[in-house]
């Protein structure tokens, strides 16, 4: 005889195993996300930016003045977190390759719902947000819930340990305290 919970967990696995299929139909794999997912992690953006005045490169211009008088090939230039696009004796634009914070962290909070960081609660209640009336619930609903109840009550006692009767003592405490008990 199969028990509420495993008829629950059996239904959440069905569903799981279907969704996966339609999303490998499609070509949507764990890797694929695993890969999307780096990807956008380390995604840059580049902006450009107009300055006045002029850019010297004072560090290049040492290096190629060094190589030239001691004979040697001037060497390349250096990777720079910048790149001169335009430049004129008054001002410059100037392209700068910069991390995508925004994308970045977007693509962080995924990736920790993706592992199960983030909890969605889920709450039950009547029309427009009001309690549950419980005269318009038949009795097979009133029982479907108090079971459900008991299925939350003791996952939420086997995640946290009996500590919320630890919190009704100290409030009890509290109470007596302040009647001057």
């Amino acid at each position: 005889m199969n028990t509420d919970e495993q008829i629950g967990c059996e239904a959440g696995q069905e569903a799981r195993q279907e969704t996966k299929a339609i999303l490998k139909k499609q070509g949507i794999t764990v890797e694929f996300i695993a890969n999307r997912l780096w990807k956008d992690l380390h995604r840059k953006e580049t902006k450009t930016f107009k300055l006045k005045g002029t850019i010297f490169d004072y560090e290049q211009y040492i290096e190629e003045k060094a190589a030239e008088m001691l004979g040697q090939k001037i060497p390349k230039a250096k990777k720079r977190a910048f790149k001169i696009l335009a430049k004129s004796s008054d001002e410059a634009v100037v392209a700068v390759d910069m991390d995508c914070i925004d994308a970045q962290i977007d693509t962080r909070k995924d990736a920790e719902k993706l592992l199960g960081l983030y909890v969605d609660q889920v709450e039950l209640s009547g029309p427009g947000g009001g309690p549950i009336a419980y005269d318009s619930i038949t009795p097979e609903e009133r029982d479907l819930i108090r079971k459900s109840n008991r299925i939350i009550q003791k996952l939420y006692e086997g995640k946290n340990g009996k500590g919320s009767n630890h919190h009704k003592k100290k409030n009890r405490d509290h109470a007596g305290k302040a009647k001057g008990r």
